[in-house]
């Protein structure tokens, strides 16, 4: 359920580690919410947004199944 948000994350840190400050590379990743993680990324090491936008992406939950016991 979370494979976009692992996509983008895991971009993230090689964006991070080796402190890329454009977007080149990012297209290859398959996800449209992976290269909008990664494209966060860039901008906040250019300062264009915060830490809590970086790290505010919202996981997916599995719904649980409610059972009804009689």
């Amino acid at each position: 359920a979370n494979a976009a948000i692992k996509e983008g994350y895991t971009e993230s840190i090689d964006i991070l580690k080796n402190r890329r400050t454009d977007y080149a590379g990012i297209e290859h990743l398959k996800t449209i919410q992976g290269r909008a993680i990664a494209m966060i990324t860039v901008d906040y090491l250019n300062g264009g947004c915060s830490e809590n936008v970086l790290c505010g992406v919202k996981l997916k939950l599995k719904k649980k199944l409610k059972l009804k016991l009689k």
